[in-house]
């Protein structure tokens, strides 16, 4: 990954150039880049700030996204494993029925439980 310069960023109208001018930090602001308008000037400084303290934010946003993806797919079973009924059977077997409803919501809970864990572990 190439280097960048590192936020925080500011964004400002430049009258002469016609454009938003972007600047790093530093004791007189570093010229980093200039945006067509305000919107994408801000846009490019909310990113790069947003990014503070990453060492390689594209590989961080990968992680996150991944760990909210299967957040998302372990809530999305919980959701389903309670709302689960399983149809009643035929030969009265209830103990079978409640135990394929805790059955599959013991799945769900153990899933929802690691996606949580490799948040909170960060790994």
């Amino acid at each position: 990954m190439s280097e960048h310069t590192r936020g925080p960023w500011s964004a400002f109208p430049d009258p002469k150039a016609r454009c938003w001018r972007i600047d790093g930090p530093g004791g007189s602001y570093k010229h980093v880049a200039d945006a067509i308008d305000e919107i994408h000037a801000r846009r490019i400084v909310a990113c790069v700030n947003a990014c503070a303290g990453m060492a390689d934010p594209a590989a961080e946003i990968e992680k996150l996204k991944a760990r909210c993806e299967r957040l998302t797919e372990a809530a999305s079973e919980m959701v389903l494993a309670l709302e689960w009924h399983p149809e009643p059977s035929p030969f009265g077997l209830e103990i079978n029925r409640e135990f394929a409803m805790r059955s599959r919501i013991d799945i769900a809970r153990n899933k929802l439980r690691a996606a949580i864990a490799e948040i909170d572990g960060g790994e």
